[in-house]
């Protein structure tokens, strides 16, 4: 036989196999994710972010003055919450996750803020290695990494009763943000 009539059996029968070894599995996630998430693709500026079951989002625009950005945040609101855009749901809701991406509002420091103090270790957020903050006596979390020139703070804030599911759920988006612009 031929090699050129070997490799006319060869690709199909390897597509074939490649197809069969994945019958019969269904891990029932949605692209890389655990069963239940789904992704939240933004809009205005070029992130996924990943949202745990039954949470719920919603984003706002902070302006300074008409024309100027100052930050834009999308919230995650935890199951029975209703989603609130404006500025005011940090301080509204007791239980939330936030990505803020900061246009010309100053920029976050937490590493000399004495309200925050880092975690030992660090963690990677869209491929970024970034320190975890922590805010005491609140188990409150921050992180903060920059893509495509802009800021992106990533916060928690919890009340004692879901903090150690929160800071999993947190830890879980973190993991899995993805930066989509270039």
């Amino acid at each position: 036989m031929s090699n050129k009539l070997r490799w006319i059996w060869v690709v199909p029968l390897l597509a074939l196999l490649t197809l069969l070894a994945g019958c019969g599995q269904s891990s029932g996630s949605v692209a890389g994710l655990p069963s239940g998430w789904s992704w939240h693709h933004d809009d205005h500026y070029p992130f996924d972010a990943p949202v745990p079951p039954q949470w719920s989002v919603a984003s706002f625009t902070n302006t300074q003055s008409p024309g100027d950005e100052c930050e834009y945040t999308v919230n995650f609101f935890p199951p029975g919450r209703e989603a609130i855009s404006e500025r005011a749901a940090s301080e509204l809701e007791p239980e939330l996750i936030a990505i803020t991406v900061k246009g010309s509002c100053p920029l976050a420091d937490p590493s000399h803020d004495t309200d925050w103090t880092p975690e030992a270790g660090r963690i990677n957020v869209g491929g970024t290695m970034c320190t975890v903050y922590d805010r005491a006596p609140e188990p409150d979390r921050m992180v903060v990494a920059t893509f495509g020139g802009h800021q992106y703070l990533f916060y928690m804030q919890s009340p004692a009763n879901t903090a150690q599911r929160d800071e999993m759920l947190f830890k879980q988006m973190l993991e899995r943000f993805r930066y989509t612009g270039k």
